[in-house]
């Protein structure tokens, strides 16, 4: 409304940081956000998607969603993307990096742990196995990012056998397969369909936990053609609650961690 205070919604008791960003976004343009749930930022999805003139646009990982929201800016003159703590900060990583190059107003929202376990020396999931909990705001820097290059070229000088440096969602990609069907390997790939994200869906679920799925077998067959000895994809479809109750059970935990308020602290 024009002339409103735009404080006023903050001076709401049920007013959220959440709801404020959701706010934010749209008054500078953003109608549209790209997201991977992720347990640290289940929540923070609630009140986004809460935000009637957002859109949500599930993606399949990180990366993916940083270059759409790349792209998004290019047209719209700015563009927010959503992941998680640590392994989907440094995930999309190139992404906000090439934005940051082109001078591309692309806003990066990482959800992070409960302040609750700030200096707790708690070893949380998505962590690196260290209670510091600052590692993407070192390796987002000048200095941070020189020192993890010094460190990975002075252990892989150090290696005696051959050594591959992957991320921590290595998938078989479709130009992968291309290059398979190309030279005729005749690999067989399972692809285990659960439809979603199911450790986020036993933790806290929502919309945002949905994925789009291709139509795999389809794509292979019509790939490979008539050829009877080739690349052979087998597609599982199982329920996205058929898992263990140990993951359950854990689910549950995390939820209960993650919801706490907020340390004042």
């Amino acid at each position: 409304m024009d002339g409103a205070d735009p404080t006023a919604a903050l001076c709401n008791k049920d007013a959220t940081l959440g709801c404020h960003l959701a706010r934010r976004l749209v008054e500078v343009g953003i109608t549209d956000i790209f997201t991977v749930p992720g347990d640290f930022n289940l929540t923070l999805l609630d009140h986004l998607i809460a935000e009637p003139r957002l859109k949500n646009i599930g993606c399949c990982n990180e990366l993916n969603a940083g270059y759409a929201a790349d792209g998004y800016a290019r047209i719209r003159g700015a563009a927010a993307c959503v992941v998680t703590f640590t392994v989907g900060g440094l995930s999309v990583l190139n992404a906000i990096a090439g934005a940051y190059s082109e001078n591309l107003p692309v806003i990066c929202i990482v959800g992070g742990p409960n302040s609750n376990d700030f200096g707790t020396n708690r070893i949380l999931h998505h962590t690196i196995g260290i209670p510091d909990f600052s590692q993407e705001l070192r390796i987002s820097n000048k200095s941070g990012l020189e020192a993890a290059v010094e460190a990975a070229a002075a252990f892989l000088n150090k290696a005696v056998k051959p050594v591959m440096v992957g991320g921590p969602k290595l998938r078989v990609t479709a130009q992968d397969v291309t290059t398979m069907i190309r030279n005729e390997q005749k690999s067989i790939i399972f692809l285990i369909n659960n439809g979603g994200y199911t450790i986020e869906v036993e933790i806290h679920d929502g919309p945002y936990n949905v994925i789009k799925n291709w139509n795999y077998t389809e794509a292979i067959s019509t790939a490979t053609g008539e050829k009877e000895d080739h690349l052979c994809f087998i597609e599982v479809i199982v329920h996205k609650d058929d898992t263990s109750k140990e993951l359950l059970e854990w689910g549950s935990r995390v939820c209960s961690a993650n919801a706490r308020p907020p340390n004042p602290q």
